[in-house]
């Protein structure tokens, strides 16, 4: 029998949306759709069994989620000092599925290099498929410290058919510890320049309900550590002192650092300059973006992150830290400001800057700028895979 002529994938990551929570890792569906208009794509997304809260349980074993067949199996990943179990945990509890879907795939893509890219990794070896995996950020920043996991992300690394990562940055850390580099394959993330693109600031703000009069300084993002935003907050309370009324702080997200932050904006008496908006639907961030004078991203650890290259996309000035691959989104003084990482101080000061002494037209400088498509990024994926397949 000839081999079908488009090549079929299956991905298997945690990394992927569900119809509980369908805001997680939209990139990845954005990713995952642009994949599948030129090739057959079957996801295994399995979800973590402990802890096990009330919206894990609702998410079925199997469903149908925007068009592709994405199955659920339970993993567990027991914390701490049993982390460098979570690749072994994780392969048993896809390899039977995987072994069942064999027929139906050419090749593994996992994106994320530990515990999924480890455990794609060993299921390939398993069935005798090709494998590529993907370094996101992390993956590679933090979990290359840990002597075990390092090892085990060299591992994979070594017996994987390709690897990808995000930017150069990643692939300069992967190279650092032992990855041979001529297996590694830069690919930008892609961004959806049909939704994230300039639009009426004014009318943006009207249909939100924001405030037409001030200075809007917009964050998205997960509020964890990683994501630096207590620092925000610190900085924010010298701007106030600065700009008094003229300025809005607008955070989109959840994460555990939650109530910290509401704690700090209490004790400072910043609730009257910044929003706590939670979270909102990927489909409405080109309005929420749009209708923001500054876009700020300041991370402690990234690797190419999608949020910000919508913010640009959008013609947003961008004040953002120095880490992973933001400088290479980022590239001159016309895209944004970037500040050093985990400092208050640095990122106050590049937040004044930007509201001082810019007139916030950045709609025409988007065009100079190295914005992947999500087609160019998915043709670009393909193209490897077919040489790894042949």
């Amino acid at each position: 029998m000839d081999k079908p002529e488009k090549l079929r994938i299956l991905m298997i990551t945690m990394l992927f949306p569900n119809k509980q929570e369908p805001e997680k890792s939209t990139f990845m569906l954005e990713m995952a759709k642009r994949l599948s208009g030129l090739a057959e794509i079957k996801i295994i997304a399995p979800v973590r069994a402990f802890p096990l809260c009330a919206s894990v349980r609702k998410i079925p074993l199997r469903e149908e989620y925007n068009g592709f067949s994405v199955y659920h199996p339970r993993v567990f990943l027991p914390p701490k000092v049993f982390r460098f179990l979570h690749g072994f945990l994780y392969f048993l509890s896809v390899r039977k599925l995987a072994a069942r879907l064999s027929g139906e795939f050419d090749l593994i893509l996992s994106p994320y290099l530990y515990p999924d890219g480890f455990a794609g990794v060993l299921t390939a070896k398993s069935l005798r498929k090709p494998v590529a995996i993907e370094a996101r950020g992390c993956d590679v920043n933090l979990l290359t410290k840990y002597r075990t996991r390092r090892a085990l992300i060299r591992y994979a690394c070594k017996n994987a058919n390709a690897v990808i990562t995000v930017n150069k940055a990643l692939k300069s850390r992967l190279v650092d510890i032992g990855v041979q580099e001529n297996k590694i394959s830069v690919i930008y993330n892609g961004v959806d320049n049909d939704n994230f693109k300039p639009l009426d600031k004014k009318d943006c703000r009207l249909k939100l309900g924001l405030p037409l009069d001030k200075k809007i300084v917009l964050f998205v993002g997960s509020l964890e550590k990683v994501k630096g935003v207590t620092y925000l907050i610190e900085a924010w309370r010298n701007l106030v002192k600065t700009f008094g009324q003229e300025i809005f702080l607008i955070l989109i997200g959840e994460g555990r650092e939650k109530n910290n932050i509401l704690q700090l904006i209490q004790a400072y008496n910043l609730h009257n300059s910044i929003l706590m908006a939670g979270v909102k639907p990927h489909s409405l961030m080109p309005l929420w973006m749009n209708s923001c004078d500054v876009f700020t991203l300041p991370s402690i650890r990234e690797g190419c992150p999608n949020v910000l290259m919508e913010a640009v996309s959008c013609g947003k000035y961008v004040v953002a830290s120095r880490v992973g691959g933001v400088p290479e989104i980022i590239k001159t003084p016309d895209a944004g400001i970037l500040v050093e990482p985990a400092n208050a101080g640095s990122l106050s000061a590049g937040l004044k800057e930007a509201l001082s002494n810019r007139s916030f037209d950045y709609a025409n400088k988007t065009g100079n700028l190295p914005l992947m498509s999500w087609e160019k990024s998915a043709l670009e994926r393909i193209s490897l895979f077919q040489k790894i397949c042949a």
